[in-house]
């Protein structure tokens, strides 16, 4: 009996070491097979890119360009961001924007060089009336313009868009039928730019209140916007993109809000002098058709048009939330190993602002991006001293009673796997992926597919990479322990592709835009929370 039951027990024993071998070698299995997922959708991304990319774009659009030096162009221009405007740098003035660069890359190839002459837009249409300038971007074309200019074909679609106050009583509606009712029902005041060409329907409206005195001409944009955010206007019509970039800077305290208009996008042309050779519109249209073929063309409209749109969702209030809340989180747990490690004040002060924004830094330095956002935006910092501070308190009144249930538990708390940090910081990765491609685009930095990843990743993972050289940790977790960076490359990757793709496809919307960001927000969310549930650590090297 008592061997019948010894062999029993060791069968029983054998049984549950299989069993427990099996499961673990499921589970290995099953992490195993995620990661392999994982790198097979990297890879499958990656052939994509590289087919869409090398099928559309020219790698060497400088060898299209003309060395010969035909002759000499006058373009008229005003400050219009993001299609003109003028940067100082080092002592030396650089005319930029979507027209510039496009304009400069077309008569380039054309073999012309060009030379700027900045006035109003009435003043730019006079003087090419009188021959006394060659080219005008950015027209819509009208048969009053036909008498004494030639058009090229359309390079681009606006999209109009009503600007009002933000604390308006009233909210202006998309069609122009009901706009013109509260218009009417309002007696609110219009500001317009004078001799501006507007949408046949929008021009309609413009005109019948203008009969009725309600109508305020300025000589720029800039100072239409300003009549609007002085209160001695109600409304203006403008392009979106246009009207958003200039109000950035018009109106920090963002009083003016718009509307996007329910009508057809509009077609711009370059507006010749009648003076010019007929076949330069020839030549210039063929031009732009390589352009457009070779890549050329929406790598500009990409670093110039994205950006402005992406902005307006970067901006709000969401993403600075987010992004200020996940910083102090990450703070907090600076300040944990400060104290653990003994650091004085200042080292404590220095460790928090590392981990929270040592990787803002890092970025801004690797894109040369000037002033960089710490010096910009010092909210942030501002944030850190005060929690510093507060910290060093709170330290010394724990450190007073080591015996005491608070200072046990503040001494054995870990914030890096604590849920309310993991929710937050995944919040915070997910913002700074978007955030690391948008300013790829703004630094017009190419390819976009490998920059967009690349300060994606150094903003989320190189605050925590400094934070463990300082404290002289042994290995860097977050390049060793667990997924982490590695959901931020992946999807600023896929959200890089679809932006260059997208650049190809116009017109474009800005919904479209966002939906891609809001894609992307929530993909590094569910990637990152997935990981951290099934226990997936980062693949071993």
């Amino acid at each position: 009996m008592g061997q019948y039951f010894d062999d029993r027990v060791k069968i029983l024993l054998k049984t549950n070491i299989i069993k427990a071998f099996f499961s673990i070698w499921a589970a290995d299995m099953i992490k195993g097979l995620l990661s392999r997922i994982v790198i097979f959708l990297l890879a499958i991304t990656l052939v994509i890119a590289y087919v869409l990319i090398l099928d559309r774009v020219n790698l060497i659009p400088s060898l299209l360009v003309s060395n010969k030096n035909i002759g000499r162009l006058k373009i008229g221009w005003e400050e219009l961001a993001p299609y003109h405007f003028d940067v100082n740098k080092d002592g030396l003035t650089y005319h930029l924007g979507l027209d510039a660069e496009l304009l400069t890359e077309a008569f380039s190839r054309l073999g012309y060089s060009l030379e700027y002459e900045e006035n109003s837009w009435q003043d730019q249409l006079n003087l090419l009336r009188a021959g006394d300038l060659d080219l005008v971007p950015l027209a819509l074309e009208t048969s009053e313009r036909l008498e004494y200019a030639k058009f090229s074909r359309p390079y681009f679609l606006l999209r109009y868009a009503v600007f009002y106050p933000l604390k308006a009583r009233w909210k202006p509606p998309q069609k122009l039928d009901a706009l013109d009712g509260l218009i009417d029902s309002h007696n609110l005041r219009i500001g317009i730019t004078e001799d501006y060409a507007y949408p046949a329907g929008l021009q309609s409206l413009i005109t019948h209140y203008e009969t009725k005195g309600l109508v305020i001409k300025s000589k720029s944009e800039v100072s239409t916007l300003n009549l609007l955010i002085h209160g001695q206007v109600d409304l203006v019509f403008t392009d979106e993109v246009e009207g958003a970039h200039l109000l950035q800077a018009l109106d920090p305290n963002k009083t003016i809000v718009h509307k996007i208009l329910d009508i057809p996008h509009q077609p711009v042309h370059m507006m010749f002098g009648l003076h010019l050779p007929p076949n330069l519109i020839e030549d210039f249209d063929k031009t732009m058709e390589e352009m457009n073929a070779d890549g050329t063309l929406a790598r500009i409209i990409r670093f110039h048009y994205y950006p402005v749109l992406l902005n307006t969702l970067e901006e709000s209030f969401f993403f600075r939330q987010v992004e200020l809340i996940a910083a102090l989180f990450t703070a907090i747990a600076g300040l944990l190993m400060a104290h653990k490690q003994q650091f004085g004040i200042v080292g404590g002060f220095v460790l928090a602002s590392s981990t929270a924004l040592g990787g803002v830094l890092l970025r801004d330095v690797t894109a040369g991006r000037t002033p960089n956002a710490i010096v910009q935006d010092p909210e942030t910092v501002l944030a850190i001293t005060l929690l510093t501070l507060v910290g060093f308190v709170f330290f010394r009144l724990v450190d007073r009673w080591p015996s005491s249930w608070v200072s046990k538990s503040v001494n054995e708390l870990d914030l890096d796997k604590h849920p309310l940090t993991l929710f937050f910081d995944t919040l915070g990765l997910a913002a700074f992926t978007v955030v690391g491609v948008v300013i790829a685009m703004d630094m017009q930095l190419e390819p976009l597919w490998l920059w967009g990843p690349i300060l994606a990743a150094v903003t989320n993972g190189g605050g925590a990479i400094i934070r463990d050289i300082m404290i002289s940790k042994g290995k860097m977790t977050v390049l060793t322990d667990m997924l982490y960076v590695e959901h931020s490359l992946f999807w600023a990757f896929l959200l890089s592709i679809f932006l260059t793709w997208y650049s190809l496809h116009p017109p474009f919307q800005q919904e479209v835009l966002h939906a891609a960001l809001a894609i992307t927000l929530v993909g590094v969310c569910l990637t990152r929370w997935a990981t951290v549930y099934f226990r997936i650590g980062s693949l071993r090297y």
